[in-house]
């Protein structure tokens, strides 16, 4: 009966954590959180188009990204129960001529420690290639099997899409079909999952969100082609429909319990199982088993994590690639597993600020443990902003929204993402010396003051996975 109690409260505290970030633009996805047969939230937030007026629902498709890996390794192990191949076997088996094919198995390239290079990530790639149609599978990886290996084979964990693709041409190779054709006659059909699927980024996909990024405001991503992502990053899904793959991964419906062990083994550090990260999370004062995995693609970014153990499952999916996933998810878990969260910003009260009248604008200098780059500050149409570097180093540029003033320090929130930016005056010039930023998880850092120019000096960003 206590536990029931417990439930209860921590589910009422889930949903003010969710729909406190959904009302300050925080959260623009669709979100399931399950616990047993007991669904503690299951909603959407925010828009699936912005132009048209679209809102998320629990129905709503999203391009899950990276989380496709689960999918492709699990047809990977199906073939293997079929006798047509082994993850011990090496590729050039079934792809002729790639470099050190000899010795590459698809173990290696499932548990990423292959050492070939993330190819999405070059310059090359997001210059030229990731605007192209790719016509076929093997025609990407023609584009980096040239591409020197970046760690020694079966010794360490470099995380690539190269991988993905292989095990893709491996996949279409063995089995005669497409990757997506595969995909829809072997995993999805069988669950009955009619809302998830392949695309290559040309047909139509009804209730499919369009994916977004932040400069300013929400705005368009960067063009990718997307039939260059096959069994690495080319699913598309609802959290509904992940719900289903996740009883599906529960019990032997479409994998002998031999192979449901193998993949959510953990099988070397960092990333440990097959298609899946296998952690382990300190939370609710015990270790608790996490399977998991980030999709983040262009426009959208998500995260579907299990804790077998308890049976909790936290799915979050989002079409504004700045949206803190990670610390959505984290909060999420430890708000189920009874630990005390802030709900962000929760105190906080409209504040009318003059920015004109404050002298905030410039360039700020982060030293910061061997890290260095610059914070920009600019004014703009009465509102403040902040360009400065996230995941990938890449560039955003999001408003800075007023929440207080002393005598000596004037602090923002910022939108898109919870975060906290204070400036700090010297009392007798009342000239900003230092920029005190402070992220999702509360960590802080300083920057020094270097010019005062009202301009960014960097140009309009590209979003990598």
């Amino acid at each position: 009966m206590r536990e029931k109690k417990d439930d209860t409260q921590r589910k009422e505290k889930l949903v003010q954590f969710m729909d406190r970030l959904g009302n300050l633009g925080y959260f623009n996805g669709s979100v399931l959180v399950v616990k047993g047969e007991d669904i503690w939230l299951k909603k959407g937030y925010g828009f699936a188009n912005f132009e048209h007026g679209v809102y998320n629902q629990p129905h709503t498709k999203f391009r899950i990204g990276s989380i496709t890996k689960g999918f492709t390794a699990t047809a990977i192990l199906q073939l293997e129960e079929k006798g047509e191949l082994k993850v011990s076997d090496t590729i050039d088996r079934f792809i002729e001529d790639y470099p050190n094919g000899k010795k590459i198995t698809i173990h290696h390239l499932l548990t990423h420690t292959s050492g070939i290079p993330n190819h999405t990530v070059t310059e090359e790639f997001w210059d030229t290639t990731m605007r192209l149609y790719a016509p076929s599978v093997n025609y990407i990886i023609d584009l980096f099997k040239h591409l020197p290996l970046v760690a020694e084979l079966g010794e360490k964990f470099h995380y690539s899409n190269g991988n993905y693709l292989l095990l893709s041409a491996i996949i279409e190779k063995v089995s005669g079909l497409s990757y997506g054709d595969y995909v829809e006659q072997y995993l999805l059909n069988p669950l009955s999952m009619k809302a998830t699927g392949y695309t290559n980024g040309r047909n139509v996909v009804p209730h499919l969100s369009s994916g977004y990024t932040v400069w300013e405001d929400v705005v368009f991503p960067e063009y990718e082609d997307m039939s260059a992502s096959f069994g690495a990053y080319g699913l598309y899904s609802t959290v509904e429909d992940l719900f289903t793959w996740h009883l599906a991964l529960n019990e032997e419906t479409i994998l002998r319990k031999e192979s449901l062990s193998n993949m959510f083994t953990a099988h070397q550090p960092i990333y440990g199982g097959y298609g899946w990260h296998v952690t382990n999370d300190q939370l609710g004062g015990e270790m608790r088993r996490r399977i998991s995995h980030l999709g983040d693609t262009t426009g959208t970014i998500s995260h579907f994590a299990r804790y077998p153990d308890e049976d909790v499952v936290i799915i979050l999916l989002s079409n504004v690639s700045l949206t803190a996933i990670p610390f959505i998810h984290d909060q999420a878990a430890r708000i189920m597993f009874g630990e005390e969260v802030d709900i962000p910003f929760s105190n906080d009260r409209p504040f009318k600020l003059d920015v004109d009248a404050l002298r905030l604008e410039g360039t700020y200098a982060v030293e910061n443990e061997g890290e260095s780059f610059n914070i920009f500050i600019t004014k703009e149409k009465g509102a403040c902003f902040v360009t400065m570097p996230k995941a990938y180093g890449v560039f955003y540029k999001y408003e800075l929204i007023p929440i207080g003033a002393e005598d000596d320090m004037v602090s923002f929130r910022t939108a898109v993402i919870p975060e906290k930016v204070s400036f700090k005056y010297d009392t007798l010039s009342k000239k900003v010396m230092v920029l005190i930023h402070e992220d999702a998880y509360g960590n802080r850092i300083t920057a020094e003051k270097i010019s005062e120019d009202n301009t960014v000096s960097i140009p309009y960003p590209l979003h990598f996975k």
